[in-house]
């Protein structure tokens, strides 16, 4: 991994690191039973011994702890390019639709990268609107991506060529956003002429 990213710098690549959504496993819920998780849905009905993790909700003080020591970790093996990659909801529904929140969600994870990295942008992937509609209409979505200041985050518009997000949302209420096409799904190609 070090050598990729220093062979990606050496080619003037921004690198993108992994920051913290909450996701911990059980042996962290019997170490902290009284911090506040939520159990994850079984998404690909698989087993119970390989699903079903836990998310550490972004009230909780033990999510800025953590939060801050992934970061700070991260930016310590890796340097850092000040882009981390988090997805929070992916192909699944927050525990509520109040505005209110949804912008505290996002306020919280970037907070825990923002106060190690002042410079630290946060790149997600606009999936979550796509996949579960009924959940993210536009008031959602606007509450959302309002918990991040302006320029401070970019939202992957994946499978743009088909079904283009941004313009349902006008172009993601103003948070920058690249332009994306899809062409694997479950390892099947899609690019043919």
């Amino acid at each position: 991994q070090k050598q990729i990213v220093q062979q990606m710098r050496s080619f003037g690549m921004i690198t993108v690191l992994p920051g913290f959504a909450g996701f911990v496993p059980s042996a962290l819920v019997s170490l902290f039973p009284n911090a506040t998780y939520s159990q994850l849905p079984d998404w690909g009905h698989f087993s119970k011994d390989y699903c079903c993790g836990y998310l550490l909700q972004s009230t909780d003080p033990l999510f800025q702890q953590i939060g801050t020591a992934v970061t700070r970790q991260v930016i310590k093996e890796f340097g850092t390019d000040h882009v981390y990659n988090v997805d929070v909801y992916n192909e699944m529904n927050p525990s509520s639709k109040n505005p209110n929140f949804l912008r505290n969600v996002t306020a919280r994870v970037f907070q825990a990268m923002e106060t190690v990295d002042p410079q630290a942008v946060w790149l997600m992937q606009g999936w979550l609107f796509k996949d579960k509609p009924l959940f993210w209409r536009p008031p959602e979505i606007k509450a959302f991506l309002s918990g991040v200041p302006p320029g401070r985050m970019i939202v992957l518009d994946l499978q743009a060529e088909l079904n283009p997000v941004w313009e349902k949302t006008d172009s993601f209420y103003g948070t920058e956003f690249i332009w994306c096409m899809l062409h694997n799904f479950g390892g099947n190609i899609g690019q043919y002429g």
